[in-house]
This record gives structure tokens, sequence and C-alpha cells, in this order.
């Protein structure tokens, strides 16, 4: 209940869409966000989300710079082009609603 109460996000998303997730990003620090997205959203879309909300540089556009990627805590990393309620169907990131992500530079 705290992360619903705490999470950050686009308030036009229907309650029925939002999925909720800790972001922690691993740099220098080691900081950590509650924040809801749309299921419906991709991956991609989500990691522009969180360097906003997170003020991170994203230079994903850009073609020799370092990217912003999502991983599952055990390292998996989630593909840009997949919707969120399909990796959440995926077996094979072990994520849920909930759960925890967390974002760096690759």
């Amino acid at each position: 209940m705290k992360l619903k109460m705490k999470a950050k996000g686009d308030q036009s998303i229907p309650i029925e869409e939002r999925i909720y997730f800790y972001i922690t990003m691993l740099e220098n620090t080691e900081v950590t966000i509650p924040l809801f997205f749309s299921n419906q959203h991709t991956v991609g879309k989500i990691i522009d989300v969180i360097a906003k909300e997170m003020k991170l540089k994203n230079e994903n556009h850009i073609t020799n710079a370092k990217k912003l990627c999502l991983f599952t805590l055990d390292k998996t990393l989630l593909p840009v082009d997949v919707k969120l309620k399909d990796v959440l169907l995926n077996e094979t990131f072990e994520l849920n609603n909930f759960g925890n992500m967390v974002i760096k530079y690759v």
C-alpha cells in the first residue's frame, strides 16, 4: 500500500492500467523511487518516463551515446519494444506488479 500512496506517474493513466514499481538507479549512489506506468506502454516509453522523473540524461536516440536500459533485479535486460503487460506475462523476466527494476547506463 505504501508504494501506491507514494508512487509518481501520469495521473491520466486509468487506475486499472497502472503497474507499480520501485525503480533503482545504480551509478555513483543508489537512488530508489516509486513510480507507476501504464501496462500499455512499451519498455522504451517507460525508460523515457523514468529518465524524466529521476532527471537522468537520456540519449537513447543518439547512435554512439551510452544508453539507458531497464533490468530486472536478477539483471535480465528488458527489451525496449515490448509492452509492459507482455513483460509481466513472460515468465522469463520474473517481474510482478509492485516489484523492483533497475535502470542504468550501458
